[in-house]
């Protein structure tokens, strides 16, 4: 399966609004398993975002 350019900056869009949000409930969360939870997916979040980064780039650099 292959993302078009626009397709994969939107899920990059997607991917940074969904780190934002975790961002503000691991500031607002009291609960330490949640905090540990939250800040796991925030990671993970943040290697996806870093790949699709990646993928743009280059896709980039092949279209010009």
């Amino acid at each position: 399966m292959t993302l078009k350019l626009e397709e994969l900056k939107e899920s990059m869009f997607q991917t940074r609004l969904e780190i934002f949000e975790l961002m503000y409930q691991l500031k607002i969360s009291s609960s330490e398993q949640e905090r540990r939870d939250i800040t796991a997916r925030i990671r993970a979040l943040q290697r996806l975002h870093y790949w699709q980064f990646r993928q743009v780039k280059t896709m980039e650099e092949q279209s010009t």
